[in-house]
């Protein structure tokens, strides 16, 4: 605005000042967080997982003011309680019995509230098995726990205790047999009480039945004209064995006959029972047959005459 007198021009400035008012409206302090349950998760052992001995039940639980203690059910029963993490429960499964088990955990915060893990469905399974596998020519007899079990050739047989045993002591025996069933040969053996096997580490064992290069297995190949017999076996030496057996003659069969020493002068000799006793054929270690010395050898000698 311009105002004019006689001597001078006067301008005045006008300022002029709006405040909008917006009705309703006013400021509050901001509301408190709401208290939240506990987070809880079983995460071992894994769902369908087979457990055996003593197992350990590890829980993820977390909460913003804090977890107070988590519990742990076994097939809706409360099994144990731990107050303080990390959150584990020790399982000693050798004392329950094989089968399925559902495990669950709840954990409880400062706020009074509780939560419920997702359920984990596992499987008990403490039987432990000793599997004896017969590498060796003839059937072999096994006795565990008073329990006698047979192995064919090529075969195994199975033990099975409820939960692990730790030390296993077993006897095990084969030799070659007559079709009456008597021994032929040499009796081995494998076992006995001094002789536990320490198994304690293992959730199965398997124990292969071997024979070592101290012995060999025998066979023979009646081609001649004569039934045979006796048969002697080292002859000469301190190991002599003479078995009176007939080894009828044959052009198709191989007759099993049974374990024997081996040594580098090793002579069988197999007399002829007919027509007389006193003539015979024989075989040299090294000359007639030729032994590899090794695990579970054998040797397989022919009569032409």
């Amino acid at each position: 605005m311009k105002i004019h007198c006689r001597f001078c021009t006067f301008f005045v400035l006008c300022v002029c000042t709006v405040i909008a008012v917006v009705p309703g409206c006013k400021t509050s302090p901001p509301s408190a967080p709401a208290d939240t349950p506990p987070t809880v998760a079983i995460t071992s052992p894994a769902n369908s997982e087979i457990c055996r001995l003593t197992d350990t039940v590890f829980v993820d639980a977390a909460d913003d003011k804090g977890v107070t203690k988590v519990e742990l059910y076994i097939n809706g029963s409360l099994s144990s309680t731990d107050q303080s993490a990390p959150w584990r429960f020790i399982w000693e499964t050798e004392l329950w019995d094989d089968g399925n088990y559902t495990l669950m955990a709840k954990a409880y915060d400062a706020g009074g509230h509780v939560s419920t893990s997702a359920p984990v469905t596992m499987t008990i399974h403490n039987a432990f098995t000793f599997t004896f596998v017969n590498t060796v020519f003839t059937p072999i007899s096994i006795t565990v726990q008073g329990v006698t079990l047979t192995a064919q050739p090529g075969d195994s047989a199975i033990y099975e205790f409820t939960t692990n045993p730790r030390s296993v002591v077993y006897t095990a025996s084969t030799s070659g047999k007559t079709t009456g069933g008597s021994t032929i040969g040499r009796t081995l053996n494998w076992g006995g009480s001094s002789y536990p096997i320490d198994v304690s580490l293992y959730s199965s064992y398997r124990l292969q039945l071997i024979v070592s290069s101290n012995y060999f297995f025998l066979y023979v190949k009646n081609t001649g004209y004569t039934t045979l017999g006796p048969l002697y076996v080292n002859y000469g030496l301190t190991d002599q064995t003479r078995d009176d057996i007939s080894i009828p003659q044959s052009a198709t069969n191989t007759y099993q006959i049974g374990y024997y020493r081996a040594y580098t002068n090793t002579q069988v000799r197999a007399y002829w029972a007919y027509p007389n006793t006193t003539t015979y054929s024989y075989w040299n270690q090294g000359t007639q047959f030729t032994l590899p010395f090794t695990a579970n050898q054998a040797a397989t000698l022919t009569n032409p005459y």
